[in-house]
């Protein structure tokens, strides 16, 4: 059932202050507001409208103490409430904050929208506990299951709680803002575009998405997302962000010497990091009350800068101007996807892979907002690269790069001693068997998210990211994992993809056969020699075992240009080569472009690429069918007895060639001469 009985006609009102005490109604005539005013005011945000459409009046709503009273009575909601959090205030203190600001300047002013302020009272309460609950296992990305679990498991006592047995009305009333509570807390789209998690076309269809699901308008729902998103910054202090912003996790080096990640933490989810806090909240223009320095609000909400207030009309606008028929995934957009891939993916991946395309076709006419296709911006890029004039000749070398993207070897390289290791059953196979998972995916953990919130007997589960063992904890840091689902979450468009969907990654590889797997990241810069020294063939940071990918996994992969952390852009898997070249040039990733020039128009030289290219496997990916050829260290190669011998016999038994690394070969010589970024000088040679 819609959560909002519809009419033909919208009802628009001013929403001044709701108070303890209300204000009587004014006579006369009302002003009807926009939708949104959100581009036209700074200091306190726009002046509010009442948009939902109402069959009838509904019961007095239910304040603020009443439902944080009645949500209070769950034992888990007390009690992570109550704990205290990094910034120092108690959950509970920043619950309360936000329903303080809400109740004084967002909430709707008429009894008829009682049931919409009900439930993002419920949403708050919730998504805070929620919070905690993530937390308490290290992974902030389960907390919109775990808050969907919550009203879920909770449902009949919080029917009980906050309606009543002997007014049918309000019972009526307390379904409806569960049902709309329900939707807001199961996920957050605003928040991931300010953040610039997601693109505005996503965020956008996501809104949509949950609009139609609470019986909505885009616009009420874009509304109440918008709230949400105010009370959640604006329920802290500057001071508190910066006391509870992240630090990079502590670890020890391979000397054995203390350092650090070389990860960020302030930024994953479930973070409000100082500098983000900064872009969103506008500055003070008045002294601190109290010596507070929390910020200010006003009529229309809280105070943001003019850059998220345009953000947030941008993405109204977005999210309204969607059909919802051309922008939800079809049936037979999801099969073909499945038969794309030989039948592997899930049906979780062939949604990810649709939105993937659906995205693409719509930045084929302007690139990463540029004004320019990706094609042209491409040929662009390259004719400044290469000093070409003829922009017939670039078109050519497009299509030629564009070619070499479809046969580039793609590897994985793992250490032998990992993968070879002993299993107790003594068999030739890798010791966690032929279904290559990483560490990651190694450690993951399924959750009963049932019983994290007291009511084990319903048994939802769900996959968490887990706990390092100790020794990866030592080496990599406590939070490397967090970071790491992080970081795959961002990667492919925070879709919602479980662990079990998220891919296999591997290497974009393209002078394989001239390196044996050696790059950049073992690698010496000598700025003198303007060469390469240290390690730079046969190995790389991650082992010296090399497993080249049969061309069967390309059709269920996805490709992305990481690029340096130094440079700023979007990092987002690509279904079009052509969008994957225009990363990385967008990225400065000269180096690949430069070996496939090379490659194409130098064959003698051969330029050493970084990390920063990788293919994203998805349908699983099985050493024992999905692997051509593995090439081992002349040691293990020669070796007849430890890992290498059970490598080697478990490529026999599946017809997977073996090869030989080999020493390096004594004409091996690797430059970037003139100092050109990331590469060589091939200017001229095209």
């Amino acid at each position: 059932m819609p959560v909002v009985a519809r009419q033909q006609a919208t009802v628009l009102a001013p929403a001044p202050h709701l108070a303890a005490a209300p204000e009587p109604e004014p006579a006369g005539p009302r002003r009807v507001v926009p939708v949104s005013r959100l581009a036209t005011a700074v200091q306190a945000g726009p002046p509010r409208a009442d948009t939902t459409v109402i069959r009838r009046e509904t019961p007095t709503q239910l304040s603020s103490k009443d439902v944080l009273a009645g949500l209070r009575s769950v034992p888990v909601v007390k009690a992570r409430l109550d704990e205290r959090l990094a910034q120092g205030p108690t959950a509970l203190t920043h619950v309360k904050r936000a329903l303080e600001n809400f109740d004084r300047h967002l909430a709707l002013k008429t009894k008829m929208n009682a049931f919409v302020n009900e439930a993002i009272r419920i949403a708050t309460v919730i998504d805070a506990t929620a919070a905690e609950l993530a937390r308490a296992v290290n992974d902030p990305t389960l907390k919109w299951q775990i808050a969907t679990e919550l009203i879920a498991a909770y449902r009949a006592e919080l029917q009980q709680k906050l309606g009543s047995a002997k007014n049918l009305d309000r019972q009526a009333q307390t379904t409806k803002a569960l049902d709309l509570a329900a939707v807001v807390v199961g996920d957050d789209p605003v928040t991931l575009y300010v953040s610039g998690k997601v693109k505005i076309g996503d965020a956008a269809w996501r809104v949509r998405e949950m609009a139609v699901k609470a019986g909505l308008g885009t616009a009420e729902m874009m509304r109440i997302l918008s709230d949400r998103f105010q009370m959640e910054v604006g329920s802290h202090s500057r001071a508190e962000v910066s006391t509870g912003q992240r630090k990079a996790d502590t670890i020890v080096q391979d000397d054995g010497q203390t350092g650090t990640g070389g990860f960020d933490l302030k930024d994953l989810i479930g973070e409000i990091s100082p500098s983000f806090y900064d872009e969103v909240v506008a500055p003070r223009t008045g002294p601190p009350k109290k010596g507070s320095d929390a910020p200010q609000w006003g009529p229309g909400g809280l105070a943001m800068t003019p850059a998220t207030i345009a953000k947030l009309a941008d993405l109204e606008k977005e999210a309204s101007r969607l059909d919802l028929q051309s922008s939800s995934l079809s049936s037979p957009q999801l099969a073909a996807e499945r038969t794309k891939s030989g039948d592997s993916l899930s049906a979780k991946q062939s949604e990810h892979f649709a939105r993937l395309r659906q995205e693409e076709s719509g930045d084929a006419a302007d690139y990463e907002s540029t004004g320019t296709a990706p094609r042209d911006y491409v040929v662009d890029k390259l004719m400044a690269r290469y000093a070409i004039a003829d922009r017939h000749k670039a078109e050519t070398l497009t299509d030629d790069l564009l070619g070499a993207l479809t046969t580039v070897p793609l590897t994985l390289t793992s250490k032998l001693e990992n993968l070879f290791k002993v299993r107790a059953d003594a068999a030739a196979e890798p010791h966690y068997g032929s279904a290559y998972k990483s560490e990651p995916a190694l450690m993951q953990q399924e959750v009963d998210l049932s019983a994290l919130v007291g009511k084990a007997a319903r048994g939802t589960k769900a996959m968490s990211i887990g706990r390092p063992d100790a020794g990866f904890a030592r080496s990599r840091g406590e939070n490397y994992l967090r970071w790491r689902r992080d970081k795959d979450e961002r990667e492919t468009g925070y879709h919602g993809l479980g662990a079990d969907d998220l891919p296999v990654f591997a290497a974009v590889n393209p002078n394989f056969t001239e390196t044996m797997g050696g790059n950049a990241n073992l690698a010496t810069w000598d700025s003198r020699t303007q060469q390469y020294t240290g390690t730079t063939y046969g190995e790389n940071y991650y082992g010296d075992m090399h497993m080249l990918l049969k061309d069967s996994v390309r059709p269920r992969s996805t490709f992305i240009a990481r690029g340096k952390k130094s440079i700023d852009g979007r990092r987002i898997e690509r279904t079009d080569l052509t969008f994957l070249l225009a990363d990385m040039l967008r990225m400065f990733m000269f180096d690949y472009v430069d070996a496939m020039v090379a490659a194409l128009h130098k064959p003698d030289t051969v330029v050493l690429t970084n990390m920063d290219a990788e293919v994203h496997v998805y349908g699983g990916l099985d050493i024992a069918t999905d692997v051509q050829a593995i090439y081992l260290s002349p040691a293990a190669f020669a070796a007849t007895d430890g890992a290498a011998a059970r490598c080697k016999a478990f490529a026999k038994q599946h017809s997977i060639k073996v090869e030989d690394i080999g020493t390096m070969p004594a004409t091996y010589d690797i430059t970037a001469r003139q100092g050109v970024q990331g590469g060589i000088d091939l200017k001229g040679v095209v």
